[in-house]
């Protein structure tokens, strides 16, 4: 087995966050530089965190620098996403991402 490029490893980050971002209908740097807490730019920020959780060995410093939040956050948001309820509307529509995207 080879070793991968780190180059490789952001361009799959990058390539998954721009396909996140794409799904809500939201631009990457609205997602990462704005403090609205508009329900798209929540859900794409969610979303890209359990990605990162699950998908990554980053650890939650590195995903927080990634997505420009503090590390409670991050645990905050990825428990949120564990603990997903399909009969709550925004949790539906963040399952539903999940499995559109096929995270």
């Amino acid at each position: 087995m080879g070793v991968l490029d780190p180059h490789d490893i952001k361009s799959f980050i990058n390539r998954h966050i721009e396909e996140i971002c794409e799904y809500y209908g939201v631009h990457r740097e609205l997602v990462f530089t704005s403090r609205s807490k508009d329900e798209r730019r929540m859900n794409a920020i969610l979303t890209i965190v359990f990605f990162l959780k699950k998908h990554t060995i980053l650890s939650h410093r590195e995903i927080a620098n990634i997505v420009q939040k503090d590390v409670s956050s991050i645990s905050k948001y990825y428990k949120f996403c564990i603990d997903l309820d399909d009969k709550i509307p925004q949790h539906s529509r963040i399952l539903e991402a999940i499995d559109t995207l096929k995270i």
